[in-house]
């Protein structure tokens, strides 16, 4: 059994802790999106040498009305219910066969982390990080860093830390009828592509990044595009950086209005042209139909020019920027439209390896740095 100081793990014995099932862990990353809710679990050897990879998991971002207990306690549903002050939600895998085409097609709001739609998301990561490592009656997480879009950081940091901090009592995943506590210590709010920056730059070779080079991070996920500028010893330039409301999801939804106006609040329909998109892929099938995705690119490109002129026109003179870095589930769709509408630009920028998990990889590392 792996120790407190390799995995930051509570020292009980293996019989106390099929007993009890209760632990700390040290450090915890969470990444709730607007289109998927990351969260990490620990390391593959407990510690945070070399090769020690950060174990990652994920839901989607959408929250399906409760039907109570009954919901609660269905084993073919993947997920939990959430019972907040006044609405309860199911989040988790299945979610996404229980929501309707309103809850598919969303807006990305400044106050998204204010929802009761989003407090449930935070609190299903929890969820699933106490299932993924068995917990029957408690978890603390000792160190959280969670992240904000840059057009929300400031001004909403000191509510997330609010509403991450504290005893949280959740349904016990072996069994919704219990409960089990979930007890939050430390929480840091940072920028969202900090987190990838952070992440980028750890697994790159010793003195790749000097302390005096301009990293610049566009981060494209489901509601926001992201764009942030640093120092490669990760001090940020916050004057330069900045976000814009629009993802992946108003990708697919300009593709889909195209074809059929209705189409973009038709749930399958949008997913079918967001994977297309971020895939690359050639056509997808649609009642019937198959569509070329080639035929739809002007109208991404249209959204995504100006997107990119906004963020561009706030970095302004690109000749100092050393590194550019392409992160987020919509980093293929970003790549595509760099090498259009700015190939010189697009000739620096490399991909995150792993961009979904990009951000919260490095809020993981975030923690470990901050809080040892």
């Amino acid at each position: 059994m792996t120790t407190c100081i390799e995995l930051g793990i509570t020292n009980h014995t293996a019989q106390a802790m099929q007993q009890a099932r209760s632990l700390i862990l040290k450090h915890i990353g969470v990444d709730v999106g607007f289109y998927t809710t990351k969260y990490t679990t620990g390391r593959s050897s407990g510690t945070a040498n070399i090769g020690s990879k950060i174990l990652t998991g994920s839901f989607p971002s959408l929250t399906a009305p409760s039907f109570g207990h009954r919901l609660a306690m269905a084993s073919e549903l993947d997920g939990v219910n959430i019972k907040l002050q006044y609405q309860s939600y199911f989040v988790g895998q299945s979610a996404c066969d229980l929501v309707d085409a309103a809850g598919v097609y969303r807006v990305a709001s400044e106050n998204y982390c204010k929802t009761e739609e989003y407090k449930a998301l935070m609190k299903g990561s929890y969820w699933h990080i106490a299932r993924h490592h068995k917990v029957s009656r408690a978890l603390q997480i000792e160190n959280l860093v969670v992240g904000l879009p840059l057009n929300t950081v400031f001004e909403h940091a000191d509510f997330l830390e609010q509403l991450c901090t504290g005893s949280h009592a959740l349904p016990a995943p072996h069994n919704p009828a219990e409960q089990i506590s979930v007890e939050v210590g430390n929480v840091m709010v940072v920028a969202q592509p900090q987190g990838a920056v952070v992440n980028y730059v750890s697994e790159l070779p010793a003195g790749k990044i000097q302390p005096n080079h301009l990293v610049l991070v566009f981060d494209m996920g489901g509601g926001t595009f992201d764009w942030f500028v640093c120092k490669g010893d990760y001090n940020p330039r916050y004057k330069v950086s900045g976000a814009h409301n629009v993802g992946t999801l108003n990708c697919a939804a300009e593709v889909c209005a195209k074809i059929k106006e209705s189409l973009k609040r038709n749930p399958i329909a949008m997913e079918r042209a967001d994977i297309a998109l971020r895939t690359g892929a050639k056509t997808f099938d649609l009642g019937g139909e198959t569509y070329n995705t080639d035929d739809y690119w002007p109208q991404v490109i249209a959204l995504m020019s100006t997107a990119l002129s906004q963020a561009l026109s706030m970095i302004g003179d690109l000749e100092g920027i050393d590194h550019v870095v392409l992160t987020g589930g919509g980093s293929p769709i970003l790549a595509r439209a760099l090498a259009s509408l700015h190939p010189g630009l697009a000739k620096r920028a490399r991909q995150d390896i792993d961009p979904v998990y990009g951000n919260v990889r490095g809020f993981h590392r975030i923690a470990e740095m901050c809080y040892e």
